[in-house]
């Protein structure tokens, strides 16, 4: 699998979801990675189209222990 494309973030405060896409949205299909990832595929060429983290604050918090940090880690994408 391989993507192009500028990736852009948006992030969904309410429902503490991070939304990262290569390029412009096109249909595709989710592949669940585990631990609140799912990658999103082009079916057609198979290319990684884009990434979601569902729960991303808390993720992160419960695995670096600051949630300060996390917040951090969105105002640096540009995401918070």
């Amino acid at each position: 699998m391989k993507h192009k494309g500028v990736l852009n973030y948006s992030y969904d405060k309410e429902a503490d979801v991070l939304y990262m896409s290569y390029g412009k949205p096109v249909p595709a299909e989710s592949i669940e990675m585990g631990n609140g990832v799912l990658v999103r595929i082009d079916p057609n060429t198979q290319d990684i189209v884009g990434i979601t983290w569902i729960d991303f604050v808390r993720r992160v918090h419960d695995r670096i222990g600051e949630e300060v940090a996390a917040k951090e880690f969105l105002k640096i994408i540009g995401a918070g």
